[in-house]
């Protein structure tokens, strides 16, 4: 049946003066005793009438008023529990009741299970409450047991000892109670581990960001587990992992990652880096020296900070050496034979000897004030030299470089000796 509401407009004018008729005849009969069944309604006010075509009405002689609800006053015990709900009944031109819902707008022919009960009647509905599964047995059962804050120090006496008062956990049987008992210890269990992995992934994390820390420079890469353990065991991130295996385990893996972070930036950089080697190499007056060897170019480039890169440095040779193959003829030494060396050439060969000369002069000369032996490093020969003229002059020639010359001197030292090398004895 389609949601239809009940009448709004009362009844017509010609029913209320009929019932107000009605009204008054019952009213007399009752007063002279006639009618006895009419005295609840009289009393009240109300009266029930009915139209012309059978539908009932109710009247209030007082107030003159008319509706198509029955009064409370009127009611049955089981219609006035009925009137508590949002269902309501009414009757339609040919006799027959529909009942309306107030709340929901719903209409049907049937008495709905709701207005059955109320009226002692059966709705219908099978409503008794419908017995617990064993699932839900069990779920109670488990809540029980994390009330009384059961977890993996109880035992299954304690568990029964506590459980004793409660009825129901007794609608469990003993084995199925133990059963649950034994579902929450290896539930507590499993959270227990879930917790541990993450104290240890957590304490994993904080050891590599360590170790990332201390070692994240190119140089640190050839930093050994026993050296770091050295260095860092007194860090509160590397007492976290206790087991030294997994320390080890997973130094190697964040000094691994640090290596490839260390190979993908040098790969970045190396077109750029290759162009500044270029125009370094390309520029230095010491290293466009066409006798100049890789020994002091290294030197040279050491000193300048060019050496970025994994030794031996490989880009920096191939660098030099591609440089030293596009010299220009000018730049070789004329000693080919059968080639005759012009004015200019020979004047310059003649000025870099003598240049050279005044430099091996002034190594004996050191040599003999005990300043320069022959396990001298070059370095601190170029600390104190630095600047003088004698250093300064030859390294802007092109024939042999002062490094090479002093190599040479210290050889010689080492070969014949200081007193058949220079002349005296040193001191």
């Amino acid at each position: 049946m389609t949601d239809r509401k009940p009448e709004a407009a009362g009844p017509s004018a010609a029913a209320a003066a009929g019932a107000a008729a009605a009204a008054l005849l019952q009213k007399q009969l009752a007063a002279d005793g006639a009618v006895l069944s009419a005295e609840t309604s009289l009393a009240s006010g109300w009266s029930e009438h009915q139209t012309g075509d059978g539908r009932k009405f109710f009247y209030h002689e007082d107030t003159q008023t008319c509706s198509w609800e029955k009064p409370e006053v009127l009611m049955t015990p089981e219609e006035r529990a009925a009137n508590d709900t949002n269902w309501r009944e009414y009757k339609i031109w040919d006799g027959r009741s529909f009942f309306h819902n107030r709340e929901t707008k719903v209409s049907c022919w049937s008495m709905p299970p709701e207005l059955r009960k109320l009226r002692g009647e059966s709705s219908g509905v099978d409503d008794r409450p419908i017995p617990e599964t064993a699932a839900e047995m069990r779920r109670v059962y488990w809540d029980l047991m994390k009330e009384k804050g059961v977890d993996e120090s109880w035992t299954w006496q304690g568990v029964s000892e506590a459980m004793r008062d409660e009825p129901q956990a007794m609608r469990l049987s003993e084995p199925m109670r133990k059963q649950c008992f034994a579902e929450l210890l290896g539930f507590h269990k499993r959270q227990k581990d879930v917790e541990a992995r993450k104290r240890e992934r957590g304490a994993a994390s904080a050891f590599e960001r360590l170790v990332e820390e201390r070692f994240c420079k190119p140089e640190d890469l050839t930093i050994t587990y026993e050296e770091a353990a050295q260095q860092l065991s007194g860090e509160e991130a590397w007492g976290l992992v206790k087991s030294d295996v997994r320390r080890d385990e997973l130094f190697q893996t964040v000094m691994e990652r640090l290596e490839e972070k260390h190979k993908k930036a040098r790969l970045e950089g190396r077109a750029a880096r290759i162009l500044r080697l270029q125009r370094l190499m390309a520029s230095d007056p010491e290293l466009k020296r066409s006798r100049a060897r890789w020994k002091d170019a290294c030197e040279l480039l050491a000193r300048k900070d060019e050496i970025q890169e994994e030794l031996p440095p490989l880009e920096a040779i191939r660098v030099w050496s591609s440089l030293r193959d596009l010299r220009h003829s000018a730049e070789y030494e004329s000693d080919e034979k059968g080639k005759e060396m012009t004015p200019e050439a020979s004047k310059l060969y003649r000025d870099e000897r003598r240049r050279r000369d005044v430099f091996v002069r002034w190594l004996k000369d050191l040599a003999i004030q005990s300043r320069v032996s022959d396990d001298s490093s070059w370095d601190n020969f170029f600390a104190v030299a630095q600047g003088d003229p004698k250093l300064v002059s030859l390294q802007q020639g092109r024939g042999a470089g002062p490094m090479e010359l002093f190599d040479e001197f210290q050889e010689d030292l080492r070969r014949l000796g200081p007193a058949e090398g220079l002349g005296v004895i040193p001191g």
